[in-house]
C-alpha cells in the first residue's frame, strides 16, 4: 500500500510525463485489444459446434498440367461410399447450394422474396452440426422429400409473426416445400450462413443418381474420436481408387478438418463459406497487436529513463537511509502498475466505445465481452502484468540496482548507457513506422492496381438480372425485347453466366498426355453475349443460335484454352478442342484472354458455347448507357414484374461483383492504415515527451549559445538533429523489411505491382517530417525563451 501511495505521489507531480504516458499506453493497449478482439473472434470460427474437432470436409484436387486446383466440393457419392468403407466415419452430410448458387425466387402466397442463401442438405445435418432447433422435431425435420427448415429471421421475414411450421413455400415457381422446422441464426463466428435449409431428398436427380464424374457437392464426414488424419487421408485415396480406375480419375479427395476452413480456404474454390478469413492477414493482425503494444512500453521506458536523472539524488537519499535494492525497484514497478492499471481501465472504456466502428470496419461482430468468453478474460490481466513487466523493470532496474555513493555522484556521470538505450528504442519505433507507412501505401496501390487493370471485358454500366426464379419462356423472352427496345439501353444478351459466378466446370485430357486434365469454364451464351462483355475477337466469328435439330455446338475459345493444344487462332478455327463436350463439338471463334475470376489467379481456360442442353440462361444482361443508368432500375424492375410476376427481382451489377472479389484485401488496408496512424501517434508522442525533456535539460546552453548570437532557426536545428539522424537511420532499416514484408504480401497475386523506391522514399521523408514537426514546436519554446529569465533559475 506504501508503494501505491508513493506511486500516486509521483504520478501528481510529474503530471504532464505522466499523462504522456498514461495516453501512450492507453491508446497502444485500446489498439492491442482491438486487434485481439479480430484475432480471437476469427480463430473461434466453427468452433462453436460441439464436435467441431471431429468433422471434416471432403474436398477435391485437380492437376492442372503444372498446376494444382482444389475445390471444396465432392462428388455426391463420397460421403455414402466413404462411410460404408470406413469405420471412422460415424456420419456424413451432403450439401448442395440451390441451383448451383443461383438466388432462389421464394413465394408465399402474393408474396415474392429473392433468397441467396436455400441449401438442400441429408438429414443428418442435426447430427452432424449443432443447429439450435427453434420449432420442430429434430429427428423428422429433414427426413422426407419436400421439406425445409427456416433462421428464426427469414421465418420472421417470410411470416411475421405467424408460425410456419406445416406452411407450404414455393421455389422458383416450380415446387414447394413444407416448413418442418425452425432454427436459430447461426452465430457470426459460423463461415456457412444458410437462411433455408432444405431436406436433400427433395432434390431428386442429385439424391436418387449417385455419380463419381459431377463434383458439385459439399460433403462432410462426422469421425469417430481419436482419428488420425493422414491415415483418413490414405483410406479416402484407397476408397476413390477401388471406386474408379485409375485412367478416369480427373480428381483425387481430401479431408480438410472444419476448423480449418475459416482460414486455410484461400486457395480452395466452390465453397458455400460465405466468410472466410486468411490465416496470413490474422496473424499478420496479431503481429501488429504486439507491435503496438511494444511500441507504447517503448514509449513508457524513454520517458522514465529520460527523467531518471530528475530522480537519482531522491533514490540516493532513499538507499542511504536504508531503503533496499528490492523495495526501491518494487516501488518503481508500483508506479508502472498503477499507471497501466488506469490505462487498461480506460481502454476497456474506449474500446466499448468504439466498438461498433471497429466491427464496421473488419465486418465482425466484435465488443469487449468477447474477453470473458473460453478463458479470454485472462487477457486483460495478462496485458496489464506484461506491460507493467517489460515497461517497468528497466527503468526500475536502472534507478534501484545503484548505490547511494553512485547515486549521489553529479549528475553529469549519470545515465549515458540510458542514453544509448533509448537511441536504440526510437530508432526502433521509427522503423516499425516507416515499414507500417511503405506497407499501408503499397497495399493501397495494389488494390487501386486491382480496381483499374484491364480485365479484357466490360464490367461498367453491367446489370445482371436473375430469372431463375421463372420457368416461363415466353415470359423471359418478352421482358428481353422489351428491355432492348427501352431508351437508354446499349445491348442485351441472355446468359449462363457471367465474369465471376454461374459457370459450370469441365476437364479436357492433355493432347500429349491423356491422364492429365486441364480444367476448363464453360457458359452457355447467346449471340450478342460476346459483343456486349466487350470480349475482343482474334480470329473466326461469334457464336451463333443452335438451329433445331442442329446437333453441332459452337463454341468460342480463349486464348489460354487453344494454348493447351499448342494451335494458333487461325489455326484453332473449325478444331474440335479435345474431349470438351463431344466430337461435334467446333471452334468458331477465338478471343482474347480476359479476367473471369479475380486477380489471385491466372487466366485458365475459357469457352462460350450454344448447347441448350447443357445449362439454361438464366442471366439477363442489360448494358446500359452510362447517362442513363439514373433512374434506370425502376425501369428495369417494372418490366420484370410484368413479364415474370411469379419470380422476385434480382440483379447485381458487374462492376459490384468484381470488386467484391477484393473485399478481404480492401478490408485489410483500412486496418493496416487505422493502426500506422496509431503507430505514428504513439511515436510522435514518446519523442514530443523525449524533446521536451531534452529542452529542459539543455535551458542554460540556449540561453548561453542565444546571448552569444545564435539564432532562433540555429537552435531550433540543434535541438532536432540529435533525433532526425535517429529517424534516418531508422529509414536505412526499414526498407529491407517493408520490402520483405511486402513481397510476401504481394506473392498471394498472380497480377500485381511492381515495390518501387519512392514509396520507401515517400515513408521515410513523412516519417522525417513528422519527427521534426513534433520536436520543432518544444525546440521553437525553448528558443524563444529570454536567455536572462533561464539563467536566473539554474
Amino acid at each position: 500500500m506504501l508503494h501505491l501511495k508513493l506511486a500516486w505521489r509521483q504520478l501528481r507531480k510529474h503530471r504532464f510525463f505522466s499523462l504522456l504516458n498514461l495516453l501512450g499506453l492507453t491508446v497502444g493497449m485500446t489498439a492491442a485489444m482491438a486487434l485481439f478482439l479480430y484475432v480471437q473472434k476469427e480463430y473461434a470460427f466453427d468452433r462453436y459446434h460441439h464436435n467441431a474437432d471431429q468433422i471434416v470436409r471432403v474436398n477435391l484436387k485437380v492437376a492442372d498440367g503444372a498446376m494444382e486446383e482444389n475445390w471444396a466440393s465432392a462428388p455426391n457419392i463420397a460421403g455414402p461410399a466413404l462411410a460404408e468403407a470406413m469405420p471412422e466415419v460415424k456420419a456424413f452430410v451432403r450439401l448442395l447450394h440451390h441451383n448451383f448458387g443461383l438466388t432462389a425466387s421464394v413465394a408465399y402466397g402474393d408474396k415474392r422474396f429473392k433468397e441467396e442463401r436455400l441449401f438442400w442438405a441429408d438429414s443428418t445435418m442435426l447430427e452432424v452440426f449443432d443447429v439450435s432447433l427453434v420449432e420442430g422435431d429434430r429427428a423428422t425435420a429433414l427426413d422426407r422429400p419436400a421439406t425445409a427448415m427456416l433462421n428464426a429471421s427469414t421465418a420472421k421475414r417470410i411470416f411475421g409473426e405467424q408460425n410456419p411450421i406445416g406452411k407450404q413455400l414455393l421455389i422458383d415457381n416450380e415446387s414447394s416445400v413444407e416448413i418442418t422446422g425452425v432454427f436459430a441464426d447461426f452465430p457470426d463466428h459460423s463461415s456457412w450462413q444458410p437462411n433455408i435449409i432444405g431436406s436433400f431428398s427433395s432434390v431428386g436427380w442429385a439424391y436418387n443418381n449417385l455419380y463419381w464424374s459431377n463434383a458439385s457437392y459439399e460433403t462432410f464426414l462426422l469421425l469417430r474420436p481419436g482419428f488420425d488424419l493422414a491415415n483418413i487421408n490414405t483410406k479416402i485415396e484407397a476408397v476413390l481408387d477401388e471406386a474408379v480406375a485409375p485412367e478416369n480419375q480427373w480428381f483425387t479427395l481430401w479431408a480438410q478438418p472444419l476448423t480449418d476452413i475459416h482460414l486455410y480456404s484461400s486457395g480452395i474454390s466452390s465453397g458455400y463459406a460465405t466468410r472466410l478469413g486468411d490465416a496470413k492477414q490474422v496473424r499478420l493482425m496479431g503481429i501488429l497487436a504486439l507491435v503496438v503494444l511494444l511500441l507504447a512500453c517503448f514509449n513508457y521506458i524513454n520517458l522514465t529513463t529520460a527523467r531518471s536523472q530528475q530522480r537519482l539524488r531522491e533514490v540516493g537519499i532513499s538507499k542511504a537511509v536504508g531503503a533496499s535494492t528490492r523495495h526501491m525497484v518494487g516501488r518503481f514497478l508500483s508506479e508502472t502498475a498503477l499507471l497501466t492499471g488506469v490505462a487498461v481501465i480506460l481502454s476497456m472504456g474506449l474500446l466499448t466505445v468504439i466498438s461498433p466502428s471497429l466491427s464496421a470496419l473488419t465486418q465482425r461482430d466484435l465488443h469487449w465481452q468477447q474477453l470473458l468468453e473460453n478463458g479470454w478474460w485472462l487477457m486483460v490481466p495478462a496485458i496489464w502484468l506484461t506491460v507493467t513487466v517489460v515497461a517497468g523493470i528497466y527503468p526500475a532496474l536502472a534507478l534501484g540496482m545503484n548505490n547511494a555513493k553512485q547515486l549521489l555522484q553529479p549528475v553529469a556521470q549519470q545515465g549515458s548507457g540510458h542514453a544509448v538505450f533509448r537511441k536504440f528504442l526510437v530508432v526502433g519505433q521509427f522503423v516499425v513506422c516507416i515499414a507500417l507507412i511503405a506497407g499501408a501505401l503499397l497495399c493501397q496501390k495494389q488494390i487501386t492496381y486491382l480496381g483499374q487493370k484491364k480485365l479484357g471485358y466490360g464490367v461498367d454500366a453491367v446489370v445482371a438480372i436473375n430469372l431463375a426464379g421463372s420457368d416461363s419462356e415466353a415470359g423471359k423472352t418478352a421482358l428481353e425485347k422489351n428491355i432492348a427496345q427501352q431508351t437508354g439501353i446499349e445491348k442485351v444478351a441472355r446468359a449462363q453466366a457471367y465474369p465471376g459466378i454461374g459457370t459450370s466446370g469441365y476437364a479436357i485430357s492433355d493432347p500429349d498426355n491423356p491422364q492429365i486434365p486441364h480444367r476448363v469454364l464453360a457458359s452457355l451464351s447467346e449471340p450478342g453475349t460476346e459483343d456486349l462483355l466487350g470480349l475482343e475477337l482474334l480470329a473466326g466469328k461469334f457464336i451463333t443460335a443452335q438451329a433445331e435439330g442442329d446437333t453441332t455446338i459452337d463454341v468460342v475459345v480463349n486464348e489460354q484454352l487453344i494454348s493447351i493444344f499448342g494451335w494458333t487462332p487461325e489455326e484453332a478455327i473449325g478444331q474440335t478442342p479435345g474431349n470438351l463436350f463431344d466430337s461435334s463439338t467446333k471452334i468458331v471463334g477465338v478471343v482474347k484472354d480476359f479476367h473471369f475470376e479475380s486477380l489471385h489467379h491466372p487466366i485458365g481456360a475459357y469457352a462460350l458455347h450454344n448447347d441448350q442442353n447443357k445449362a439454361n440462361p438464366n442471366f439477363l444482361l442489360v448494358r446500359v448507357r452510362p447517362d442513363a443508368l439514373n433512374g434506370m432500375l425502376p425501369k428495369l424492375e417494372h418490366l420484370f414484374r410484368e413479364h415474370l410476376p411469379e419470380a422476385a427481382f434480382d440483379y447485381t451489377f458487374l462492376d459490384q461483383t468484381v470488386a467484391g472479389f477484393y473485399d478481404n484485401e480492401t478490408r485489410l488496408s483500412r486496418v493496416v492504415w487505422l493502426f500506422t496512424l496509431l503507430t505514428i501517434f504513439i511515436s510522435a508522442l514518446g519523442l514530443l515527451g523525449l524533446a521536451t525533456f531534452a529542452a529542459a535539460q539543455r535551458t542554460k546552453e540556449i540561453s548561453i549559445r542565444k546571448i552569444l548570437g545564435a539564432s532562433v532557426g540555429g537552435i531550433v536545428l540543434l535541438l532536432s538533429k540529435d533525433f532526425l539522424w535517429l529517424v534516418a537511420i531508422a529509414v536505412l532499416l526499414a526498407v529491407p523489411l517493408g520490402w520483405w514484408a511486402m513481397q510476401e504480401w504481394l506473392a498471394n497475386f498472380a497480377y500485381r505491382i511492381d515495390i518501387e523506391w519512392w514509396v520507401f522514399g515517400l515513408a521515410g521523408g513523412t516519417a522525417l517530417l513528422i519527427a521534426f514537426l513534433t520536436i520543432a514546436g518544444q525546440s521553437w519554446r525553448a528558443a524563444v525563451r529570454n536567455p536572462v529569465d533561464a539563467l536566473r533559475n539554474q
